[in-house]
């Protein structure tokens, strides 16, 4: 009986979101009918985007930020591009599916609290429900592994959790990815478990220049005092600024920010094992099919109801870090277009990553190179 009632309340609290979402989406279509036509050219995809999931800052000066459609697709193209979707039959029909889950990683600042929400407000897996009751809906916030981890070093051995049933082999991961250029910027300002002396003048930082070499044994880092010289090693003569990541019983060693954007991903990218990578990008402008994708491949079903959309911040909350805002309209306006993409970088950086990053990640997910004019 308490279980029902619980299950009760959780039903009323999401009929609750839904018609709060439904009223809101019929407010701002309200509001968008009545929008200047000028305003909006080039834009009303992006409006209708906005206006389906319940954004309530859609006024006139944001909607003159946004960038056109024509500008998002030419950086991304206009369909989500998602890696190893030869792999969800193979998934569904391994196993038990009364254990399976549908699960997310990524690397550091990649998206992976997004898609988590996505998933846990939107997806459930019906076998797993059947068996254990209608409150185990199959979803996690993160592989048993590590979100953040390498698959390599702790899919077989260390895990975050030691939960029963709660196996590698009982999950289908959804593995963000962003693009390297973005995500580069994104580590200078949250970087979270990646070591590399870096400053304000010069970020990211692939080529040592004067910034660093001045500041080779500086004891301040990024606005960082009593930074310990030895624990961030810098040949003032090295070709490339190294990187260190620690993990939670480990650390690796990257030749630079673009090695590790490399190394991580192609761990996932050549993995022999069911997995998803799913563009942070396509998160943005393509939720709903991503997320619907994402969960039938896991073998699960998209709940009644309606989409909901993360709209606000998806760091928040239990088990989330970090304070860069990756809610729907902050995403929309920061990775709609190219202006802040190259920011920090100098030609020798530019030069560099267009030469180093993995050509066959860049090429299928279709990740721009940047133009001619900054690389000459």
């Amino acid at each position: 009986q308490q279980q029902q009632q619980q299950i009760q309340i959780q039903q009323q609290q999401q009929h609750h979101q839904r018609f709060n979402a439904a009223a809101s989406r019929n407010h701002y279509k309200q509001v968008a009918s009545k929008m200047d036509k000028d305003l909006i050219a080039g834009k009303e995809r992006i409006v209708e985007l906005l206006i389906e999931a319940g954004e309530k800052n859609l006024d006139e000066e944001t909607i003159k930020q946004l960038p056109t459609w024509e500008e998002v697709t030419a950086l991304y193209g206009d369909k989500p591009r998602i890696y190893g979707l030869d792999q969800c039959d193979k998934f569904q029909k391994s196993g038990d599916a009364g254990e399976h889950f549908a699960t997310v990683a990524g690397a550091f600042n990649s998206g992976t609290n997004l898609m988590s929400e996505l998933l846990i407000y939107n997806c459930h897996m019906p076998e797993r429900m059947k068996k254990y009751g209608p409150r185990q809906r199959g979803i996690r916030w993160q592989v048993p592994w590590g979100k953040h981890n390498p698959p390599s070093d702790y899919r077989g051995g260390r895990q975050t959790y030691k939960e029963e049933n709660y196996l590698p082999e009982n999950v289908m991961p959804a593995v963000t990815i962003k693009d390297p250029y973005a995500w580069m910027g994104s580590m200078c300002r949250h970087t979270y478990g990646g070591h590399w002396r870096h400053f304000p003048e010069h970020c990211p930082n692939l080529i040592p220049n004067q910034v660093d070499i001045d500041n080779a044994h500086s004891r301040v880092i990024n606005g960082v005092e009593g930074v310990d010289v030895k624990t961030l090693k810098f040949d003032p003569h090295a070709k490339t600024v190294p990187m260190r990541i620690d993990y939670q019983s480990t650390s690796v060693h990257h030749d630079s920010m673009a090695h590790f954007w490399n190394e991580w991903y192609a761990e996932y990218f050549d993995a022999d094992f069911p997995r998803l990578m799913v563009r942070f990008e396509d998160l943005v402008f393509h939720a709903k099919e991503v997320t619907e994708t994402v969960c039938k491949c896991a073998g699960g079903e998209l709940n009644r109801g309606g989409f909901q959309y993360i709209t606000e911040s998806a760091k928040r909350g239990p088990g989330q870090h970090g304070a860069e805002r990756t809610g729907l309209l902050s995403a929309i306006l920061k990775y709609g277009n190219d202006k802040d993409r190259y920011n920090g970088f100098t030609k020798d950086d530019l030069q560099f990553a267009h030469k180093t990053l993995d050509r066959r990640m860049i090429e299928f997910f279709k990740y721009n190179d940047p133009p001619s004019a900054l690389l000459e």
